[in-house]
């Protein structure tokens, strides 16, 4: 069956043709991946998935005009699917691998990583579903797990004097534990030195009346902290902040 153009006859390009469709899904699909389904998203290397779908499409033109015959159309078609295929693995490989090492800091990125933890599972079930409107002062990280790394989402802003005093008397109530940095205890709910650095500000020191709720926490083995699940919020109500922490690892 020849095309409507007489220059052309695709019964000459059957499979180039077949690839073309197939890699043009093919991008659709992995580009969707990688700009809309990592929180750190690859616009320009996810251009790149788009270059076997315009090769066949330039061999399946020339096939079907007659510059290539059917054969060699078929052997170049195979060999290309071929390297394709690797190399088009080993960049989303390596695309993977770029961002689950990448620490979000993009606060336009915070719904996006927030679902990615698992909202609202029981370390996210807290945690505001937007930045509210009122937050000032807005700073946010995300890293996702890698290999023996763990998980880690906090967001931290200041607010309003009102917010300020209903999350407190909330996270009192709800709280497995609530206490300030220099109790001892919290080393039993699984809040370490360095937990909190996020509040540091670049400062030595924690805020003097900051106080922490444990929303949940769960050692990997009983008293092995090792690895384990967090989720904590801690405020300063003297400064207005709050900063909420999840934790996998």
């Amino acid at each position: 069956m020849k095309a409507q153009n007489p220059g052309l006859n695709f019964e000459n390009a059957v499979f180039p043709a077949i690839m073309t469709g197939f890699s043009f899904i093919a991008f659709l699909v992995v580009y969707w991946i990688v700009t809309q389904g990592f929180v750190e998203p690859y616009y320009w290397a996810g251009i790149l998935f788009a270059v076997p779908f315009v090769t066949f499409g330039i061999l399946t033109y020339c096939a079907a005009k007659g510059s290539i015959g059917t054969s060699l159309s078929a052997i170049i078609t195979s060999s290309l699917t071929v390297s394709f295929g690797i190399l088009a693995v080993a960049l989303l490989v390596i695309l993977l691998i770029a961002s689950s090492t990448t620490t979000s800091t993009d606060v336009k990125r915070y719904e996006k990583a927030l679902s990615q933890m698992g909202y609202p599972n029981i370390l996210t079930k807290d945690f505001p579903r937007e930045i509210p409107d009122n937050a000032e002062n807005v700073a946010f990280t995300y890293h996702p797990a890698f290999g023996q790394g763990g998980e880690q989402l906090t967001l931290k802003f200041k607010t309003d004097e009102d917010s300020v005093h209903l999350y407190k008397e909330y996270f009192t109530k709800t709280a497995v534990w609530f206490g300030s940095f220099g109790d001892k205890e919290r080393e039993s709910h699984g809040v370490f030195d360095g937990k909190l650095n996020a509040f540091r500000d670049g400062h030595n020191e924690l805020p003097s009346d900051l106080v922490i709720y444990v929303v949940f926490s769960e050692p990997h083995r009983p008293g092995d902290w090792n690895h384990g699940e967090l989720s904590l919020v801690a405020i300063s109500e003297g400064n207005l902040e709050i900063m909420f922490l999840a934790e996998e690892w």
